[in-house]
């Protein structure tokens, strides 16, 4: 009989967790391209130029990692508001 694995509460952040390994050797790698000045650029096909991207590098980061961006930041804001209802429990039993 196989089991189930469980789900994680925050499946975002657990691939984040995991990965964090990598998230630092990225960023420490995309910090040493601006430090020897080179940019990251993408080929524009109307202009037939390279052109520097607009994203973030922890948005690059996270396309490669296959990070949600924006469930991300919903398990952020669902993560602060269990905080925020502990907290509230917790200074009405004082």
């Amino acid at each position: 009989m196989a089991t189930a694995t469980k789900q994680p509460k925050y499946p975002e952040h657990e691939k984040l967790r995991i990965d964090q390994p990598k998230v630092s050797v990225l960023s420490d790698f995309y910090d040493f391209l601006g430090e020897q000045g080179w940019e990251i650029a993408k080929f524009d096909d109307d202009s037939q130029r390279l052109r520097p991207i607009r994203e973030r590098p922890d948005e690059i980061i996270s396309l490669f990692l296959g990070i949600d961006p924006k469930q991300l930041e919903a398990e952020k804001r669902a993560m602060l508001d269990e905080i925020r209802q502990v907290n509230d429990v917790g200074n009405h039993n004082d």
